[in-house]
């Protein structure tokens, strides 16, 4: 009885394999390039937004600079992307790179509000 012939079912097999594996590579840049899109997309959002705040930060008096703002109270100062409003964490990440500091009232009379402090001048 002859051996038994390996050698082509091995080569084929490795064909099959290096297939594969380019099919995964291609597939792999093809993720890291729509997530590159996707996120360049989403700082070219919070870049719009962190202009429009400074715009307006900027357009206000002097001595109004100097209250804190409410998140909802700044929400309606601005249009969203697809709805009325922006979305608040948008803004949120908007604020802070302005310069606007998170604080939180956790008084009775402040019924544990969120408000932003501006940075100051």
């Amino acid at each position: 009885m002859p051996p038994p012939q390996l050698a082509p079912r091995m080569r084929e097999i490795m064909g099959q394999l290096r297939q594969q594996i380019e099919a995964q590579a291609i597939a792999a840049k093809q993720d890291d390039a729509i997530q590159q899109r996707k996120t360049a997309a989403r700082n070219r959002i919070q870049t719009d937004y962190a202009v429009l705040i400074r715009e307006w930060y900027s357009s206000i008096p002097p001595a109004a600079r100097q209250r804190r703002y409410t998140t909802e109270e700044l929400l309606t100062k601005f249009a969203g992307r697809y709805r009325d409003r922006p979305a608040v964490r948008m803004i949120g990440a908007a604020l802070r790179v302005n310069g606007f500091l998170p604080r939180r009232d956790w008084s009775v009379a402040g019924r544990n509000l969120r408000y932003w402090v501006p940075p100051p001048d």
